[in-house]
């Protein structure tokens, strides 16, 4: 995956894990790196040393980043404000697609994604959950 696409993934889990956004203009450093580089920071109201600059986030790479984010969803209860069900949790998880050799992720009642690896195709599983529960149409944006 790109960087950019990276970036864009961690911060939308960061926003849904309920991490504050701050952009951060580079002031005197914009001579060195160009006049609209910002600088993306996202983390706590409650503790200051919790903030992260977007590019360091490793949900994309390190399941100790991810599995609190899997397991946040799979404790959601879903519904439409008087009926609400659990279901969203790892339906598919770490099966093999033998016909193209990729690990596959599906969250309950959502698309099966495919990837190299495990972690990448739950994060891209995740990815496509928090876009449905934020009610935006990203559709196949990570494939």
């Amino acid at each position: 995956m790109e960087q950019k696409i990276i970036n864009e993934g961690n911060e939308l889990i960061a926003e849904f894990m309920g991490y504050e956004k701050i952009i951060i203009p580079v002031g005197a450093w914009g001579e060195l790196l160009g006049p609209d580089v910002e600088i993306i920071r996202f983390g706590s109201k409650t503790d200051d040393k919790d903030w992260k600059d977007a590019i360091l986030m490793k949900y994309h790479s390190s399941w100790d980043w991810l599995m609190p984010v899997l397991e946040k969803i799979c404790r959601m209860k879903i519904g439409d404000g008087k009926t609400y069900v659990e279901y969203a949790y790892p339906r598919t998880f770490g099966m093999l697609n033998e016909e193209a050799g990729q690990i596959m992720v599906r969250l309950t009642g959502y698309p099966v994604f495919e990837a190299d690896t495990l972690i990448k195709a739950t994060y891209l599983a995740i990815i496509d959950f928090i876009k449905w529960y934020n009610g935006k149409d990203f559709k196949n944006q990570y494939y």
